[in-house]
């Protein structure tokens, strides 16, 4: 095994250590912002806005026991999947002149917030506070999300991404940029600019990764196929430190970030249809593509190489999609590659007008930028 390849192992088998191992060893973080109700008592609610360092603000929009409006607000510091903080009632502010030497605050009472997942939680409430001659005592309801801040999109599987970031190689003696993208389920696609790419799965215990899979060239003049596995740890804020060992012994460590504002993106079939032109970074080829909007693709390139294939999506709520490119008409390319894609931006922030597919046979690989013409 040459040394670039050796590298290539070792950096995904890094990087995928990247991503929160599962969801007991979870903590609150932003993807719980948002609105939060009780379906069974519609009419209040609650905005929950998840900071830095495990901030978390609550907001409670209820009533006092004689039906009179109430808002309450609480801010506390996020414990594992459990928040208890100190609420404040507050009195005095006239609307249109909002004084606030007039604000009088009340200590109201405790509230608790247990979130079992991204989706749904507990409230729990103690109040000593008493208005009107009334208590508002003590009890505890179910709540869910209801409204989900744009590009805070919950998923069941937390694993699932795209991640970038760099791996440093002892044998190589340098790093490279690289990124993975990782379906629900595990499966994951990862490129580096080292020329080289992997497909495979990982699975989890704890806080502790192991992964297995093949990494191939991407580059037809230097052609590599291998297997490898590898473990590692997920630090905590989104972020990995990881360290590697190849089986004829090279190692490194990496560091890397996950990229949600472009992970949690809504993706149609719609959004994807539409007419691009193609070009393959490593080999230089161009060519053009349409996706159709029942996910159909046609192409061909430069080569006189045909493309057809499809593509589909696990979940329109997140940018990610399952590629499938079956090559003819091209000697030495023949045949069907699988793998995984995303939309990226390409002429301004956001605009989501590129895509980028990985894809292979289990013997050679495509990296794939589609700009839309």
């Amino acid at each position: 095994m040459s040394a670039i390849p050796r590298f290539f192992v070792c950096l995904f088998l890094a990087m995928l250590a990247f991503m929160p191992m599962n969801v007991e060893a979870r903590n609150i973080d932003r993807f719980m912002s948002g609105s939060w109700y009780n379906p069974a008592q519609d009419g209040h609610g609650f905005s929950i806005e998840v900071g830095s360092n495990g901030l978390v603000v609550i907001y409670w929009y209820t009533y006092h026991p004689d039906g009179t409006p109430l808002f309450i607000l609480a801010v506390g510091q996020a414990v594992g999947m459990s928040v208890t903080a100190t609420a404040f009632y507050n009195t005095g502010m006239r609307f249109g002149v909002f004084d606030p030497t007039e604000r009088m605050e009340s200590e109201w009472g405790t509230v608790t917030v247990t979130f079992h997942d991204c989706r749904s939680g507990t409230v729990q409430y103690n109040s000593a506070f008493m208005h009107g001659g009334q208590t508002f005592g003590s009890g505890s309801f179910p709540i869910q999300k209801l409204v989900t801040i744009d590009h805070l999109q919950c998923q069941d599987d937390v694993r699932a991404g795209t991640y970038e970031g760099r791996v440093f190689s002892s044998i190589e003696g340098r790093d490279y940029f690289a990124f993975a993208l990782i379906s629900p389920g595990g499966e994951f696609v990862s490129y580096s600019d080292g020329g080289l790419a992997a497909f495979g799965s990982l699975s989890l215990s704890g806080g502790f990764f192991s992964a297995t899979g093949t990494t191939v060239s991407l580059d037809p003049d230097a052609t590599f196929s291998g297997g490898f596995s590898g473990v590692g740890e997920l630090a905590q804020e989104y972020r990995l430190f990881a360290i590697y060992e190849v089986e004829d012994g090279d190692s490194g460590f990496a560091d890397f970030y996950a990229s949600p504002t472009l992970h949690r993106r809504p993706t149609t079939m719609a959004r994807l249809a539409g007419n691009y032109d193609v070009h393959n970074p490593t080999t230089g080829f161009v060519g053009t593509a349409t996706i159709m909007t029942n996910g159909s693709i046609v192409g061909s390139d430069e080569l006189g190489c045909q493309y057809s294939g499809n593509v589909t999506i696990p979940d329109s709520r997140f940018n990610l999609f399952d590629a499938r490119v079956v090559i003819s008409s091209c000697p030495g390319f023949d045949g069907t590659y699988d793998g995984l894609g995303s939309q990226i931006d390409w002429f301004e922030f956001h605009d989501s007008a590129a895509l980028r597919v990985l894809v292979s046979d289990g013997n050679f690989g495509f990296l794939l930028i589609a700009v839309r013409d």
